[in-house]
């Protein structure tokens, strides 16, 4: 799992559970789990997030240029990924 780092006291939570570590990341290491939001989406779903934000008295507008996957870790029962977005937001008083 390209990215992926432990949490915390993750390690030896599993050391204690008598798992061998290495040989449990190499297990999961090719489970691919679709994420829920596909990253590449952002590029639209964080302008339209934004402009729904406008109030008659602002106007908010956001640019997404780049998305890149970060990371994933688990959290728990959890998995959690982490995405890089490079944009701006642009706040303007109406």
């Amino acid at each position: 799992m390209r990215g992926c780092r432990d949490p915390p006291g993750e390690r030896e939570r599993v050391s204690a559970a008598t798992l061998k570590p290495d040989g449990f990341a190499q297990g999961v290491a090719g489970i691919r789990v679709p994420p829920v939001i596909p990253p590449e989406s952002m590029k639209d779903l964080i302008p339209r997030l934004a402009s729904s934000m406008s109030a008659p008295q602002r106007d908010v507008k956001a640019t997404v240029n780049d998305v890149k996957r970060a990371d994933v870790v688990v959290r728990g029962a959890a998995l959690a990924a982490s995405v890089l977005l490079r944009g701006s937001v642009d706040l303007k008083q109406k």
